[in-house]
C-alpha cells in the first residue's frame, strides 16, 4: 500500500501509511470510551491537519531564514520536514527558529480555537472549537520536550551552544538531556499501557544515542 504524496504549492507532503496505525489505536481508544465514530473521525482529521500546519510552519521558517527549500513526511508518531538544500553553516539561531516555527504554529490555532469556542453559538461549533484547541496545546508542548528529534531539543541545543560556545559539550549535553527525557517517557508510556507513548519515547532515545 502506497503512501499518500500531494504538494501545497512547492511543498511535496507525503503522508506515510502508518498514520492509519495511529487512525485505528485513536478509534480503539475512543471505542473503550464509548466515543461516538464521528466525534473520533474528526479528532483524526484535526490531528492530521493540524500536524500538517506544523510541518508546513517549518517549511516556511526553512525557506525565510535559511532559503532552503523542504519537503514534510507525515507518519505515526508525528511529522518531519526535510530541507532540500544542506545549509551546515547556518547560524544556530536560525535553525532555533526554524525549530520554534511548529510549536508556535500550534499554540496560533490553539488561541483562534478558543476564540471560536467562546463564539460559538451551538454544541457541534463548541465541541470542534475544544478538539481543536487540545490537540494543538498537546502538540505545541509536547514537541518543546528537550529532546530530540522534538522541535525542543534543537532549540535546547542552540541555547547550550550559545552559552557555552563549545558546540561539542553542547551536542554532548543535549544529548544526555534528551535520553533522560525519552526514559522518562518510556516509564509514562509503560505506566498508561500506551504503545504509541512508547514508540516516540524509543525514537526520542535512539535520535540521542552517540551512535
Amino acid at each position: 500500500m502506497k503512501s499518500l504524496v500531494f504538494y501545497t504549492g512547492d511543498t511535496r507532503v507525503e503522508v506515510h501509511v502508518s498514520v492509519l496505525a495511529l487512525f485505528g489505536y485513536l478509534f480503539y481508544q475512543g471505542w473503550k470510551l464509548n466515543l461516538p465514530a464521528w466525534h473520533i473521525t474528526t479528532a483524526c482529521v484535526i490531528l492530521l491537519g493540524s500536524v500538517l500546519i506544523h510541518e508546513l510552519a517549518h517549511v516556511a521558517a526553512f525557506q525565510t531564514l535559511l532559503d532552503s527549500p523542504s519537503q514534510v513526511l507525515i507518519f505515526a508518531i508525528g511529522g518531519v520536514t526535510i530541507p532540500l538544500v544542506e545549509e551546515e553553516s547556518s547560524p544556530r539561531w536560525r535553525m532555533a527558529m526554524v525549530a520554534l516555527a511548529g510549536p508556535v504554529a500550534n499554540f496560533i490555532l490553539a488561541v483562534l480555537s478558543l476564540v471560536a469556542v467562546a463564539a460559538a453559538r451551538d454544541e457541534v461549533t463548541a465541541n470542534l472549537g475544544v478538539t481543536t484547541l487540545v490537540i494543538n496545546v498537546a502538540l505545541g508542548v509536547f514537541n518543546l520536550i528537550p529532546s530530540l528529534p522534538f522541535d525542543g531539543g534543537h532549540v535546547f541545543a542552540a541555547l547550550l551552544e550559545g552559552l557555552l560556545g563549545r558546540p561539542r559539550i553542547a551536542g554532548f549535553l543535549t544529548r544526555m538531556v534528551g535520553t533522560l527525557c525519552g526514559c522518562l517517557l518510556l516509564l509514562g508510556a509503560v505506566s498508561l499501557h500506551d504503545p504509541m507513548l512508547g514508540l516516540t519515547a524509543l525514537a526520542s532515545i535512539y535520535a540521542n544515542s552517540p551512535l
